[in-house]
């Protein structure tokens, strides 16, 4: 009897070399190194900047509504107690209840206290990074 070499073939064929060209390790690219502080670089489009900052309400033409001088957490508080009273003139006007105001003011109104709430959240997130780093 006879025996024959026993042919290995695959269900499918190969891929196009375009597809796993480049993904060996000796043939890929280099990867950009990171940029140092202080630098800019573009991504989708946008220049971004690597400096940790946080710009104030007044760069960006806000309103402040809250205070510097008293603790954050306080104002947090009246900040979103502002908000509710706020939201609840909002559905007021939309069901017809108040004056004639209408309704894009107050939408405005609402929008400025909740930046306000986000910047002053945002505030935190540097001595929360510290406390981090201690632990």
């Amino acid at each position: 009897m006879e025996e024959r070499g026993v042919e290995i073939v695959s269900r499918y064929p190969k891929p196009p070399v375009q597809f796993y060209k480049g993904l060996r390790r000796e043939e890929a690219p280099a990867p950009p190194r990171p940029p140092t502080h202080g630098e800019h670089y573009s991504m989708f489009g946008s220049v971004y900047t690597t400096e940790d900052s946080l710009p104030s309400l007044e760069a960006s033409q806000r309103e402040v509504l809250y205070s510097e001088s008293k603790p954050r957490t306080e104002e947090l508080l009246r900040l979103n107690e502002l908000l509710l009273m706020k939201f609840l003139e909002f559905l007021n006007e939309l069901c017809g209840e108040s004056t004639d105001r209408g309704y894009q003011p107050l939408a405005d109104e609402i929008e400025t206290v909740l930046i306000n709430m986000h910047h002053l959240v945002n505030t935190f997130r540097l001595d929360q990074a510290r406390i981090d780093v201690l632990k």
